[in-house]
């Protein structure tokens, strides 16, 4: 097989996982939940203190405002440029794949890094605008719709009324069946991206696979480590210890990449 049409069949196999990942996103935006977020209802002080739980389900593509949009035309962009790469292969086509990866990739590590760690049933205790820009409206959503529904009213028979101040003052939030698909989703398409583009200018097979999984293991981490933000009130911060161990790793994959390489070309010429 020639290099041209190796690289042929493998631009086929990426598009066409294209537009996998275009109906894998709009299963995960719509067909299974995508986020919990919720927090408490509480009343009274002290040994007197009662709470009820709150909680709400968000859709990755119906409930986050702009974000939900986005994810729908990335969806529907994706499975219209990779049924379109089947049978019209572009250097075009390929940027606009790497361009809607990127950001499907940086805006779902945004998302994640607001994830309350640790308990799924556990509050983060982080300031409003901390939660960041596609969050935040549905938190303060379920704020403004509790309160007006729960305030003045008993906790339940026999219990202290909920009061407003003790009503969700602080936030849970956890990634649900349909995000984890959507998160998955956006991570293969970046990669399949890079496996569009790179081999254009990195001839020799096992180097163009090396560049895809270690340029797109080094960016990956580059973009969890940049949208992740340390927590507040953190003794300790890891950021950038994603991008150190990826670079370690794109190194020693690539020194034995070469170590290999070296020894069956010895071993050819000695034959």
């Amino acid at each position: 097989m020639t290099h041209r049409t190796r690289f042929d069949v493998v631009q086929k196999v990426c598009f066409a996982l294209v537009a996998g990942v275009g109906v894998v996103v709009l299963v995960g935006a719509f067909a299974l939940d995508g986020i919990s977020i919720g927090g408490s209802a509480c009343g009274g002080s002290g040994a007197d203190q009662a709470c009820r739980r709150v909680d709400r389900t968000l859709s990755a593509g119906l409930d986050l405002g702009w974000f939900s949009v986005g994810v729908v035309f990335l969806a529907l962009v994706l499975v219209a440029v990779g049924s379109l790469g089947l049978v019209r292969r572009r250097l075009g086509l390929s940027l606009v794949v790497l361009c809607l990866a990127f950001a499907g990739l940086v805006g779902t590590e945004h998302v994640a890094s607001r994830f309350c760690p640790g308990d799924p049933g556990a509050t983060c205790g982080r300031s409003d605008g901390a939660w960041g820009p596609v969050l935040r409206p549905a938190l303060l959503e379920l704020r403004a719709d509790t309160r007006a529904r729960l305030v003045g009213r008993p906790v339940r028979p026999g219990a202290p009324v909920v009061e407003a101040a003790q009503t969700l003052d602080s936030f849970r939030a956890a990634a649900l069946a349909g995000w984890h698909l959507l998160r998955v989703a956006v991570v293969v398409l970046w990669f399949v991206a890079l496996a569009l583009l790179l081999p254009r200018v990195v001839a020799r097979p096992w180097r163009a696979v090396l560049a895809v999984v270690t340029v797109g293991m080094t960016s990956w981490a580059v973009v969890v480590d940049r949208t992740h933000p340390c927590a507040e009130g953190a003794s300790e911060c890891y950021r950038g210890l994603a991008t150190t161990l990826a670079l370690l790793g794109a190194a020693i994959l690539w020194g034995l990449g070469f170590a290999v390489a070296f020894v069956a070309r010895s071993v050819r010429r000695s034959a």
